[in-house]
């Protein structure tokens, strides 16, 4: 596990801070068993990780054509 912190404006971070916490939000149901706190860590992850960019063709970090491994050659633990 690992944690992170974003230092920026306040217009910015509460920004970030309502994207994820609607998205987790509209996530929730009978049927889902993880908790809020799961779900915003889930959906701050997606985001990071997965999102589009601002020219809107963005793929994130992950690269499928490499499987579980980023564009830097590391594999999902960090490892070359």
């Amino acid at each position: 596990m690992a944690s992170r912190t974003l230092y920026d404006s306040a217009e910015k971070v509460a920004g970030a801070f309502e994207r994820v916490m609607l998205a987790a939000l509209s996530l929730l149901g009978r049927e889902e068993e993880r908790t809020l706190s799961q779900l915003k860590a889930d959906v701050f992850a997606g985001i990071i990780l997965d999102a589009v960019t601002p020219s809107g063709v963005g793929k994130g970090i992950r690269d499928p054509e490499c499987g579980e491994r980023d564009r830097f050659g590391a594999d999902a633990d960090g490892v070359e």
